[in-house]
């Protein structure tokens, strides 16, 4: 459900007059990948703590306010907003299907299972 490549084109058209739009694409990469190296191990113990009902909204709420951040900075033609609103985006990114597992693990208890 994450993917930038697809939009290269339009954001290539629409930033044609920046020429760092390239290492700018990259980075919608790395600052997604980087933490969350480690944030589904941490969301893990939220899902714990906190249950899946209430993980799962916290994580879906991290990846609805990145994705705003990121077409609202695509709107008005900041780069570096895109790369803030993709970093929110990976907040809630990776521990979203953390919760999910957790979710569907709950729901089929005692079934035959495979994920």
């Amino acid at each position: 459900y994450d993917n930038p490549a697809a939009l290269y084109t339009p954001l290539a058209r629409r930033f044609v007059t920046n020429r760092q739009f390239e290492l700018y694409f990259d980075g919608f990469y790395s600052i997604y990948s980087l933490p969350n190296i480690v944030l589904p191990l941490i969301g893990g113990v939220i899902v714990d703590r906190w249950g899946f009902a209430t993980s799962l909204c916290l994580f879906t709420s991290f990846c609805l306010a990145g994705q705003a951040a990121v077409a609202a900075a695509c709107a008005s033609g900041s780069l570096n907003g895109m790369l803030v609103g993709r970093a929110i985006f990976g907040l809630g990114g990776e521990s979203l299907s953390v919760a999910q597992s957790a979710f569907i693990t709950s729901w089929f208890q005692d079934k035959e299972l495979a994920l």
